[in-house]
């Protein structure tokens, strides 16, 4: 059976720096004027052959951990590493109107896992405020679940912070899995779907459009599809149950999913 690529482990995703986007930027700490930006849901469109050929499954829980994954910068956003001022720890955004974000030094908020921000240094240091209302939430990086602490907390890294065009900036926020079926598309509240995020968990987030072979670059498939490594932009496709399969689309197959025991994605047929 093949074993499938994810080519995220998060099941939300979060821009930085849309200034036209309808929700508060969360991702900034405060650091004087900088112009307020945007969260927004990221979309997908235009369709693409897979590659199917791929073994190794991309589903967080990566080695390292402890931020060493994490984008350059003047610190380290999971450890603080690099702020050596008292009272100062590691945030992700943007020191000035205009400019990218990346991690930098700011003055330490109080807030922390769960509790209400108003920006991303409201919370504690190694958390993010992120969402409208904004909630703080510990940090990950590189898709890494060992930074979310998993064996305490219970969460994985399934948020993922994305710029302005939608990429990755290998910084997110670690969330409790949702109990969700992702074939039935039962478990979350309404309007929102149901996604593997990795290691054999499930999380709920607001789905896209796209549909079988269209890009992705995280959740912006349909409900009852998810991106997968493609040839040459990665893909959704269909969720299917190893067990009974079913995939829609002709010419493609159930394959099975690394970390899951009767979940799998409709790929081309060997």
């Amino acid at each position: 059976m093949k074993k499938i690529t994810l080519i995220l482990a998060c099941c939300l995703a979060v821009a930085c720096g849309d200034d036209d986007a309808e929700e508060t930027d969360m991702s900034r700490p405060d650091l004087g004027d900088t112009d307020d930006g945007g969260t927004t849901e990221d979309d997908g469109g235009t369709t693409t052959t897979p590659d199917m050929n791929t073994t190794t499954p991309d589903m967080g829980g990566g080695g390292g951990g402890l931020g060493s994954m994490c984008p350059a910068g003047d610190c380290n956003v999971v450890t603080s590493e690099g702020c050596d001022t008292a009272g100062e720890a590691c945030y992700f955004g943007a020191a000035e109107a205009g400019a990218d974000a990346a991690p930098l030094c700011a003055p330490a908020g109080t807030m922390g896992d769960g509790a209400p921000c108003e920006n991303a240094n409201s919370c504690q240091e190694g958390f993010i405020c992120i969402g409208e209302p904004g909630v703080c939430r510990r940090i990950c990086c590189g898709d890494s679940d060992d930074d979310c602490l998993p064996e305490t907390t219970g969460q994985l890294c399934s948020i993922s912070i994305v710029d302005d065009e939608g990429m990755p900036t290998g910084v997110g926020a670690c969330r409790l899995p949702d109990d969700c079926d992702p074939v039935a598309q039962t478990g979350c509240a309404d309007g929102n779907a149901c996604y593997p995020s990795g290691g054999g968990a499930y999380s709920c987030a607001e789905p896209g459009p796209g549909t079988q072979g269209a890009n992705c670059d995280s959740v912006n498939c349909a409900a009852g599809f998810m991106c997968i490594t493609g040839d040459p932009n990665p893909i959704c496709v269909q969720i299917c149950n190893t067990g009974s399969p079913v995939c829609d689309a002709a010419g493609t197959e159930c394959g099975g999913l690394t970390g899951y025991e009767d979940i799998g994605v409709c790929v081309d047929a060997a």
